[in-house]
């Protein structure tokens, strides 16, 4: 099996004429074979072939074949021993014992299929799954990889993420990731970083931090890491003595870069650990305590002297305690991955891997633990539209993740285009999200959050007209009326304030209309004419608002508290029968609702394919929205 930049998971390829079967339609073949065999499944399925147990290609299979023996790792080019392999097969399923079930037969095969490669004189692994638990792993993964996605970009993941592939260096120069080996070490580095995470913030502050108020937050948190570290039960007094001199030091800069080089190497060392074959569970839960204990006493000093912060580095703070909190959450989604995988005998679970054979440790990281991922070199190399073919992607997002990554690392400048397209043309719920992102109490910039404030939309409160469906035109001593929604929205898009049914009445509206058109026909324009606006905008109002004033208003100040000093803008849709009327001068027990709210007005139309479509009204350009 191959994995190039032309060809992904390549199977039986010809040396003479170039050709080769692609992998994603192996699945195809298999299904014209069963058919013409009148079966529905190959109970048991192997390949001798290098780099072929992919979990992508295990997708291609799963409704096929219920056992997949295949190699993990490159072989020799003899491959089998074909007598060896079907003479260990039939002696299986011949004489007076009861036959083996499937996964039995596996294990056997197994043993002399590895047996055939080392003959070869190369090292090699070789696995059997059950594809009946491929499902349970997928869920597993995609739960884990999702969970990694939402906080890729938070500082303590990606650097777990940096720590994490420098492990994998050491796996080799294949373009694949082993998954029991990606799922525990991820987790085990995302617990390892967790674990050491006030330090790693402290040492950032160390750096970051300048000023007079900065100083009197050091020597709090150093007098009681002083405190911390004469006390007999302290877990490591030597680390908590460097912390208490890096506090101290004269060139803090200096010496926060030294502090962050040494909690870095702790957090390797750790993970190294799950390499060493001559460390046991014990000295790395020993590790970990010892880590956890130390970051605990540096947790509770700077706590105790939070209110010294200066505001960024409170806000910076609780977003490290956010990413533990993520980091903790994704490591444990790590954990059930591998038990989905590999199987807790102790609990009597059993996973989707039945047996490995070959170069396999027993107790460390990373190993061939049975099943690959693809991981090319080039994470570009994920476009290729013959891996992009794998009905793995349907189900998993492990490109998504990786894309993501990609996105981040070498392509920041498309990731801004997004951003800034969001910003410019995205809707005013949009732009409000991604700006309170940028300028709210958890901006992720904060240093330019100013800046960013004048992109921000002004705080807009939607207030809509809607005909009631079937309403027919009523009559009362007031003449014919129609009955029409009132529904007050608030600036965020889609949450209803409030709403209530108001009747709306032709003779009335039309009544203001006539006098608005007076009105504009006079040569001058007194205080009187004020007092006839004032009952033009009463008019309108009247039977529209009723008891919506109050809450209107409430509204408005709200937003006003929230946003500082923008105006608060008023959004009337207003559907297209009613559009004639002046509705910008609404008046309402004795206020102009403009005096208050920048107004403008959106006009919908009825009909059989949206519910509702703005068009262009006094020279604005609404959006369109498809209901």
């Amino acid at each position: 099996m191959r994995a190039s930049e032309d060809k992904v998971f390549a199977l039986s390829h010809d040396q003479g004429s170039g050709n080769y079967l692609d992998a994603s339609d192996l699945g195809w073949v298999i299904r014209q074979a069963l058919a013409e065999a009148n079966r529905e499944q190959i109970e048991l399925f192997a390949i001798d072939s290098c780099h072929v147990q992919f979990l992508e290609f295990a997708y291609e299979l799963e409704d096929l074949v219920h056992v997949f023996i295949a190699p993990q790792t490159t072989i020799p080019l003899d491959g089998w021993d074909y007598e060896r392999v079907f003479n260990a097969w039939k002696s299986q399923l011949v004489g007076p014992a009861p036959l083996p079930s499937t996964p039995e037969l596996a294990r056997t095969l197994l043993q002399d299929i590895s047996r055939c490669y080392q003959a070869g004189g190369t090292a090699t692994c070789v696995s059997a799954i059950d594809l009946r638990r491929l499902d349970d792993v997928a869920r597993a993964f995609d739960t884990l990889c999702i969970g990694s996605l939402q906080c890729l970009g938070e500082g303590l993941v990606w650097k777990t993420r940096e720590l994490m592939i420098e492990r994998f260096k050491h796996q080799g120069n294949a373009p694949v990731y082993d998954c029991g080996s990606f799922f525990a070490i991820w987790g085990a580095c995302l617990d390892a970083m967790a674990d050491e995470a006030y330090q790693g913030w402290l040492g950032s502050t160390l750096i970051k931090a300048d000023g007079p108020g900065i100083e009197r937050f050091f020597e709090a948190t150093a007098r009681v890491l002083d405190k911390a570290a004469r006390d007999s039960r302290a877990g490591d007094p030597e680390r908590l003595e460097h912390t208490i001199d890096a506090l101290r030091a004269n060139d803090r800069a200096q010496a926060g870069v030294a502090y962050l080089e040494r909690v870095g190497d702790g957090v390797a060392a750790r993970v190294a650990m799950l390499a060493d074959p001559n460390q046991s569970t014990a000295a790395r839960d020993a590790a970990r305590d010892q880590a956890r204990s130390r970051d605990r006493a540096i947790e509770l000093a700077v706590n105790g002297a939070f209110v010294l912060l200066p505001a960024e580095r409170q806000v910076d703070l609780q977003r490290m305690i956010d990413s533990v909190r993520n980091a903790r959450r994704i490591a444990s989604q790590a954990q059930q991955a591998v038990t989905m995988l590999l199987g807790e005998p102790e609990r009597a679970i059993d996973g989707m891997v039945i047996d490995v054979q070959g170069e396999a440790a027993a107790h460390v990281w990373p190993r061939w633990s049975g099943v690959s991922l693809f991981r090319p070199r080039k994470l570009d190399e994920l476009m290729n539209a013959g891996y992009q073919r794998f009905a793995f992607h349907r189900r998993v997002h492990w490109a998504a993740l990786l894309g993501a990554a990609n996105l981040i690392e070498l392509h920041p400048r498309a990731l801004w285009r997004l951003v800034s397209s969001l910003l410019s043309t995205g809707a005013a719920g949009t732009r409000r999200d991604v700006l309170r992102r940028l300028t709210g109490a958890d901006s992720v910039v904060w240093g330019l959050r100013e800046q960013f404030r004048v992109m921000a939309p002004a705080p807009t409160l939607t207030l809509s007209l809607e005909r009631r469906s079937g309403s027919p035109q009523s009559a009362s001593h007031d003449g014919p009326h129609e009955t029409y929604l009132l529904r007050l929205e608030s600036i965020t898009r889609g949450a209803v304030v409030t709403e209530q049914e108001s009747r709306v009445q032709p003779r009335v509206m039309d009544r203001a209309l006539q006098e608005l058109e007076a009105l504009l026909k006079r040569d001058t324009v007194d205080r009187a004419a004020l007092g006839s606006l004032r009952s033009i905008g009463g008019l309108l109002g009247e039977d529209i608002f009723q008891s919506l004033g109050r809450t209107l208003e409430d509204e408005r100040e709200l937003a006003q508290a929230e946003y500082d000093d923008a105006t608060a803008h008023l959004q009337l849709q207003i559907p297209r029968e009613l559009m004639r009327y002046p509705w910008e001068l609404l008046h309402h027990r004795g206020e102009w609702l403009g005096e208050r709210f920048a107004m403008g007005r959106q006009v919908y139309m009825e009909t059989g394919l949206a519910r509702r479509v703005p068009v262009r009204q006094q020279g604005r350009v609404r959006p369109l929205i498809i209901g």
